[in-house]
């Protein structure tokens, strides 16, 4: 175990896993980059809509923690996203934004609209100044800088202030209790939202199935 090692065995490594984590992503970018070197050559990049983003981060030794499926911290939930439309110009967006909120935008920047029985969570982007994450029994709710984290399971609950402690190691909620009640109500009413709105569909999965989910961490 990791956590039986001795400290310079331990800190190799770490750093040995950061480096292949780092060489990922070198190798991703460098296909990125042939992709739209070749979308300029084409001619087609001015045609067309890029999004580049990831489905979730991953735990590098933060937190105690290694990969991902396990939490609901910003090295997880706090993933790139590049959005590049012809003839828009480059800013960058303040405002806290959700995974859901990229169909609805993408439709609507193809002039298409959004059925309503789609049952789909989610508006333009930028839209909203809260954003919502769940992993289990673990949710957090956030604005720009406090982020609010519960635990359902263990029945705990830390207000982090992102602008002082991004590493979210210390809980604000004594010092900061009117924001604390104000995301705790927002986190509440977005669950109660949830178990409303949709319908659980039944899924039945076989045993191969259910070990390839778990080994990418959908599954505990």
């Amino acid at each position: 175990h990791l956590r039986e090692c001795p400290a310079n065995l331990k800190s190799a490594y770490q750093a040995w896993y950061r480096n292949l984590y780092d060489a990922s992503i070198r190798y991703t970018d460098k296909l990125v980059g042939d992709l739209l070197a070749l979308m300029r050559a084409t001619g087609i990049q001015e045609d067309t809509v890029i999004v580049i983003t990831s489905d979730h981060g991953e735990h590098l030794f933060d937190h105690g923690l290694l990969g991902h499926g396990m939490s609901v911290y910003e090295p997880l939930a706090h993933v790139p996203l590049v959005v590049r439309v012809p003839g828009d110009t480059v800013r960058s967006v303040p405002q806290v934004v959700e995974q859901v909120d990229l169909a609805p935008t993408l439709l609507q920047v193809l002039g298409i609209a959004v059925d309503p029985a789609w049952q789909w969570d989610g508006g333009p982007l930028g839209g909203e100044e809260l954003a919502f994450c769940q992993q289990g029994p673990r949710e957090s709710v956030r604005n720009t800088r406090y982020k609010l984290i519960v635990d359902r399971s263990t029945g705990t609950e830390i207000l982090h202030d992102l602008d002082l402690d991004p590493g979210e190691t210390t809980d604000f909620g004594p010092r900061q209790a009117a924001i604390r009640t104000a995301l705790q109500e927002e986190l509440h009413r977005w669950r109660s939202s949830l178990s409303t709105r949709f319908t659980p569909l039944r899924v039945t999965l076989d045993p191969d199935e259910i070990e390839r989910l778990r080994a990418l961490g959908y599954v505990q």
